[in-house]
């Protein structure tokens, strides 16, 4: 932490320099721990001024800052906005409004007012302001991609070298280089998989020469298969020039932009990306700009696939899916390449490069070179067709700006990265060992019932195969022959008889059997899991040592942890999958049923027809003895306990009141499965009851688990069994993703000097760093994509590996500053709903919650929808985003049931109903005046005010014209949603979804041609308004990337990007630079707020949304600075396990 006097000086040097620059933040005001900010707030905070507020008592910016940002040169409409009028009839539909949700009355919070000078602006408005900066960040960028495009490619070479390092192709002449000295590149590289993915080839072009790199290592052939090593800077591909110590300045770096699809797996096989300053080097992504222009949803990418198959009927295929199949495509190369060519692209060669060893690839050289040339030529040829259609559909320059910024993610590692790795691997080992000796155990115990058939009696293992593994027999023709020439060699002695006989009996008692088998004598269930005796594994040349390989995903283990749903034991069926059986009332009465057959054999012995009996008896005297003894985890072991005098009456058992199990779901069941005395009842999936239980012991029921529907009936040990299961889940599924990642670590003079002149340089420590194959556009909605970083969860207590994102590690001299946007996609969506009905803040119900509800006095959205359905606020964030992206009433309901999973159908639809009519609201249609004609006649009633009708004059309307179209009897897009808190959000996203070119009303980017209204009509729609809010936040982390890089480069701030995932935005500072970083971050908040109204035409900001809530100071990666993240692999914490202090919050 800086002294006083220092914070001082530094902002002294600041106003010197810079004095319209001036600026603080309401979050840092509040902070006491920094005497720096402590200084600030005396300065700048607006002491005894009046608050200015709207129509509606929300307060907004100061007056200093609104004049700086919406009331600015030549822009009238924004002058006019210094006091917004609104007439006297839109502010009584208003307070209406607000009235009828019962906000108009609550009393909104006031903040103290911040008022400073910001930096000079440029243009009349914020909108041009970022125009502004935008091109000045891509102008010479733009210059470059139109000579690539403009250019006529060389002709690529006949032969390439095998020479180590680039080559340049001059016509026939090659030339070695040190790297390719040119300022627009097409590029690709090609790796060998079975070489830890390690560079082997690559190649290049300008619009004047083509290039070629060959790795030293397929020249000397120097790596075995398989073999991993720590990947250096020299395994690297050059493309600038040698700067020892990456402490080259950005002034001195020639621009350069390379060109690639999916380029940012080919940026993470460039050198100079690894320099800790982020240089001048930007990366344009093919793929991510055909995902903008005509990128697929998921559904469309499985009928995209279908239809091309030749399944025409892929989901009820029309003329206008096939009309967009024509139009667009999944991403790949090869398939957009054809899309614009009607050409294929030959894709086999990769075979070679994912399976074969560097003699392989060496052998295919020639083979391989031109394979890679293709793609760079096929690449060029995409650029050309999908950059200019980029332009026209998302013509804001920040768009572009944005996309370049996101393509330069930089994690820095040190040495803990191993550290964890290795860590995490032995305890999930250790674990997972443990968890698999615990299953055997099981399965041996189970064994045990075989002995006087007591599986008979147990409700859960008595369906199983206890069918006897017998040996085979050798045939007795072998066994005479063999024989015959043994006693044949004797015959010249005079044998007795009886001995020759006892002989006989004896070698062929020897000789009887094949050979022998871990599975004889066992069960046929128990002898499926035993794996072969004399087969050695492929992966281990010792004998197997366990006569048992199971796991948590055999079929059999939830019967071996004797699991029950709603406390009836669970059953597995061959046509429902996991369900539960539930004891009919009649069947303990039925004493016929007290047997304890398990498969009897028919009449005639047949073993192939034969009949299941459940234990009714044993099942009723474990649910005796867990009633009396409610607390003893060991009730059914005893129940099932033979060796005690059994005194036990059926009939004194009361079943309790059956529930509805099947929740109102036909489906669910009960159905009849042949096992006299019970009910099965299918176990709910959570995507609906049509899916079949696939494993109760899948994550998708851990929360089952937790609150007691599925419970163990057996012992500590199946206890013991799911939470390891639980503890295993996270890096059982990260496993492979995190150890893959191409992890480069610096050698001591490869390390930046500002890194190894810091006071806490450790000379022995290694540093590294993870440059994340980034997709900047990876879906339709234009959300960058990545399989690992991207999607990381926070750590939890009870998952091993889960504390991932903290070893990003920030080096000496560095720190992470970064911030989440706080409720980013809910506000956007309130504010276009704020725009459509009162072109005020806070006018609508959602836009009053988004701006002054509180938590504490439940006037939050989340808060609201909690109270309305009575589920928790946690729960009710999931179905606040759900529904704002679109999520219909059958989602609600299978969440419900998700979330509660005793709550029945009717319940279920009925809560949901609720929700939706309070939230969402009605929805209503106008009628033409023939549609009026005509429901006037059939039922006068449903006609409302103004010729307007609900869902049910729509149906009525709907029945009679018998399958015609509606498109003369209601007015066309005259849909609209009525009497809900979100309503007028609905309406106003759907206005956009179903326009005729639907874009975002902030950046203008429009929707994928894949699907435009013009395109696909209705369809998609839900996919189409997630669309409006998703690329709208989309926008916002554009804006927030220009404006930081604009800031940074404006002040000097030392600096670069370091990664998003999801809300929240990390830079990489230089630490003496880290708290003008975090001012940065502020003002960019401010103006990225102030450029979403503006653009709204709501022409001021409420001042609880214009600053970050907080700005964390780290040197890892954490969600909270204070999180220490323990987790069964790092017990002790970060600060005592790796020395990590707690971050700042500002």
């Amino acid at each position: 932490m800086v002294t006083a006097m220092a914070g001082r000086r530094m902002l002294e040097k600041l106003a010197t320099n810079h004095a319209k620059t001036m600026t603080m933040w309401r979050a840092i005001f509040k902070s006491a721990r920094s005497p720096t900010f402590v200084y600030i707030r005396k300065r700048f905070y607006c002491q005894h001024r009046e608050h200015r507020v709207n129509a509606i008592n929300i307060q907004m910016l100061s007056d200093t800052l609104h004049r700086q940002i919406f009331r600015r040169g030549n822009d009238q409409n924004a002058s006019n906005a210094h006091d917004q009028y609104i007439d006297g009839e839109l502010l009584e539909k208003i307070k209406n409004h607000l009235q009828q949700h019962d906000l108009a009355d609550k009393q909104t919070s006031k903040q103290e007012d911040v008022a400073f000078q910001l930096p000079e602006l440029h243009g009349s408005n914020i909108d041009e302001h970022f125009r502004y900066i935008a091109n000045q960040q891509i102008a010479h960028y733009k210059i470059l991609i139109d000579r690539l495009i403009d250019a006529t490619l060389p002709s690529k070479p006949l032969t390439w070298e095998c020479r180590p390092g680039w080559t340049r192709y001059d016509g026939n002449q090659a030339t070695s280089v040190e790297f390719p000295d040119e300022e627009a590149l097409v590029f690709d590289v090609e790796t060998s998989v079975m070489n830890g993915r390690i560079p082997v080839m690559a190649t290049a072009v300008s619009p004047t020469h083509w290039y070629s790199w060959v790795s030293h290592h397929l020249i000397l052939d120097d790596l075995r298969l398989g073999w991993k090593h720590d990947n250096t800077l020299k395994d690297l591909i050059p493309m600038e020039a040698n700067q020892k110590g990456h402490n080259s300045q950005k002034k001195n770096h020639l621009k350069k932009l390379i060109v690639g699809h999916n380029i940012g797996y080919d940026r993470s096989y460039i050198r100079e990306q690894y320099n800790i300053e982020s240089g001048n080097t930007v990366f344009l992504d093919t793929m991510s700009l055909h995902n903008c222009v005509g990128g697929l949803t998921s559904i469309q990418r499985g009928n995209w696939k279908k239809m091309n198959n030749g399944d025409h009927d892929a989901n009820g295929d029309t003329n206008k899916e096939a009309f967009w199949a024509k139009l667009s495509c999944p991403s790949s190369l090869a398939d957009i390449y054809t899309l614009y060519t009607n050409n294929t692209l030959d894709k086999s060669p990769v075979d070679i490069l994912i399976k074969g060893s560097m003699r392989d690839i060496k052998d295919n050289f020639q083979t391989l070179m031109e394979y890679c040339a293709t793609d760079v030529y096929a690449t060029h040829v995409v650029l050309k067709n999908v950059y200019k259609l980029f332009l026209l559909r998302c013509p804001h320059p920040v768009s572009f700006a944005g996309m370049l910024e996101m393509s330069s993610i930089f994690l820095p590692v040190d040495e803990s990265w191993q550290y964890y790795l290795n860590t995490v691997e032995y305890t999930y080992q250790d674990l997972e060992n443990e968890l698999n000796t615990l299953l055997k155990h099981l399965a041996d115990d189970a064994c045990h019932l075989l002995r006087n058939d007591r599986f008979r009696d147990d409700p859960w293992l008595w369906s199983l195969n206890w069918n006897i593994k017998r040996n085979s027999l050798k045939s007795l023709s072998n066994i005479s022959k063999k024989l015959l020439k043994t006693i044949t060699g004797e015959l010249t002695e005079n044998i007795d008889d009886k001995i020759l006989e006892e002989r006989l009996k004896l070698q062929k008692e020897r000789l009887h059997a094949k050979r022998g088998s871990q599975k004889s004598g066992y069960p046929d269930w128990y002898a499926d899991l035993c794996p072969p005796l004399y087969i050695k594994s492929e992966l281990n040349s010792k004998w197997r040592s366990s006569p048992v390989n199971i796991s948590p995903t055999k079929r059999i283990v939830p019967l071996l942890l004797r699991l029950a749903y709603n406390n009836n034991p669970v059953y597995y069926d061959k046509k429902y999958g996991w369900g539960y059986l539930v004891l009919r009332q009649d069947a303990i009465a039925d004493e016929t049923l007290y047997g304890t057959s398990h498969k009897e054999k028919c009449g005639n012995g047949d073993t192939d027809e034969q009949k299941l009996q459940f234990p009714v008896r044993s099942w009723l005297k474990i649910l005796k003895e867990r009633k009396n003894n409610s607390h003893d985890g060991q009730a059914c072991i005893k129940a099932l306990d033979t060796s005690q005098v059994d005194y036990f009456n059926p009939i004194d058992v009361e079943l309790e009141p059956r529930r509805n199990l099947s929740q109102g779901d036909k489906l669910l069941g009960p159905y009849t499965i042949d096992i006299p005395g019970v009910d099965f009842y299918k176990i709910p999936h959570k995507d609906g009851s049509h899916l079949r239980c696939g494993s109760p012991l899948s994550k998708d029921y851990l929360k089952q688990y937790e609150d007691g529907t599925i419970t163990s009936f057996g012992s500590d040990i199946a206890k013991r069994t799911v939470e390891l299961k639980l503890m295993l889940s996270y890096w059982k599924n990260a496993h492979d993703r995190v150890r893959n990642q191409f992890v480069v670590y610096y050698k001591h003079d490869e390390i930046a000097d500002s890194i190894r002149n810091h006071s806490q340089f450790k000379p022995l420590q290694k540093y590294g760093a993870i440059l994340p194959p980034v997709a900047p556009a990876g879906t339709v909605t234009r959300r960058a994509v990545e399989a690992t970083w991207l999607t990381a969860s926070n750590a939890k207590a009870n998952r091993v590996g889960s504390e991932l994102k903290a070893m990003i590690r920030a080096p000496p001299g560095y720190h992470f500053v970064g911030a989440d946007v706080d409720s980013q996609e809910l506000w956007i969506a309130a504010l276009y709903a704020d725009a459509r009905f009162g072109r005020t803040h806070g006018c609508t119900a959602i836009g009053w919650m988004t701006l002054q509800g509180k938590k504490s006095q439940g006037t939050d959205l989340h808060s609201k929808t909690a109270e309305t359905v009575g589920i928790s606020r946690d729960q009710a964030k999931t179905f606040n985003y759900g529904r704002i992206y679109g999520a219909g009433l059958n989602y609600a309901q299978r969440l419900m049931r998700q979330f509660n999973p005793s709550m029945t159908l009717e319940d279920a639809s009925d809560k949901a109903k609720i929700l939706y009519a309070s939230t969402k609201g009605i929805t209503i249609y106008k009628l033409t005046r023939k549609g009026k004609k005509i429901l006037q006649k059939l039922d006068p009633d449903t006609i409302l005010d103004d010729d307007w009708i609900d869902t049910t004059g729509h149906e009525i309307l709907r029945k009679h014209l018998r399958g015609k179209k509606l498109d003369s009897y209601i007015k066309s897009k005259s849909k609209q949603w009525i009497g809900g808190s979100e309503s007028e959000m609905f309406n106003a996203l759907e206005a956009i979804a179903l326009s005729e070119k639907p874009k975002t009303p902030i950046l203008e980017c429009r929707i994928s041609q894949a699907l435009e209204p013009k395109v696909v009509g209705n369809a998609y729609l839900p996919s189409r308004i997630n669309w409006v809010v998703q690329s709208s936040a989309v926008d916002y982390l554009h804006l927030i990337l220009v404006c930081m890089r604009w800031l940074f480069e404006k002040y000097n701030i030392n600096g670069r990007f370091c990664i998003s995932i999801h809300d929240e935005v990390r830079y990489l500072v230089k630490s003496e630079d880290r708290f003008r970083a975090a001012l940065a971050l502020q003002i960019t908040n401010l103006l990225t707020r102030a450029m979403f109204a503006h653009k709204i035409k709501i022409y001021d900001l409420p001042l609880s949304v214009a600053f970050f809530s907080a700005v964390d100071v780290d040197t890892v990666l954490r969600k909270e600075p204070d999180m220490d993240c323990k987790t069964p692999t790092n017990p002790l914490g970060l600060e005592k396990g790796y020395n990590v202090p707690p971050g700042i919050v500002h």
